[in-house]
């Protein structure tokens, strides 16, 4: 897992890498449909069981994007991934 700050998505880089990689929204549930990448995956910064995500890739070398509004969230989400 990594993170990436501060650079602009349209990046040729980063959106090939995101073809590649699992993307995950680690913003609220309320918040997720309100704007979010396609194809990604909601795991909140609140979720302590990990048991209950679904959807994240099956191949444990898929790379993962975690991403949130600011940055805490998805640091927390990384943290418990």
């Amino acid at each position: 897992m990594g993170i990436c700050c501060g650079v602009e998505s349209k990046d040729a880089v980063i959106t090939e890498k995101l073809k590649e990689a699992g993307v995950v929204d680690a913003r609220k549930p309320a918040d997720y449909p309100k704007h979010h990448v396609d194809g990604a995956v909601n795991v909140p910064a609140s979720t302590k069981d990990l048991a209950t995500i679904t959807g994240l890739p099956e191949n444990k070398s898929t790379p993962i994007v975690c991403h949130c509004a600011v940055g805490g969230e998805a640091m927390m989400t990384i943290k418990t991934l």
